[in-house]
């Protein structure tokens, strides 16, 4: 598992779409939450992502006073 910020994930520009590029995935109003897993728990907050390799056991769970929002990207390969 490997904890990063936004910013060490470089940037795509999907087909078909010349020049776009981005990695904002959330701001601040979203919130934050806290990862779980066998080393412990570590908060996520803005413009922080987790790679999580198949098979490690995980869970997050919501520590705003308001509510998270969140994206999963799930590879199969």
């Amino acid at each position: 598992m490997k904890f990063m910020t936004i910013d060490e994930i470089p940037g795509r520009v999907p087909p078909l779409h010349y020049d776009l590029l981005g990695r904002v995935v959330a701001d601040e109003s979203q919130g934050v939450m806290r990862f779980v897993s066998k080393v412990g728990e570590q908060p996520l907050r803005q413009g922080q992502a987790v790679l999580v390799l198949r098979g490690e056991v995980h869970s997050n769970y919501n520590i705003a006073d308001d509510t998270t929002e969140y994206i999963t990207v799930t590879a199969t390969s």
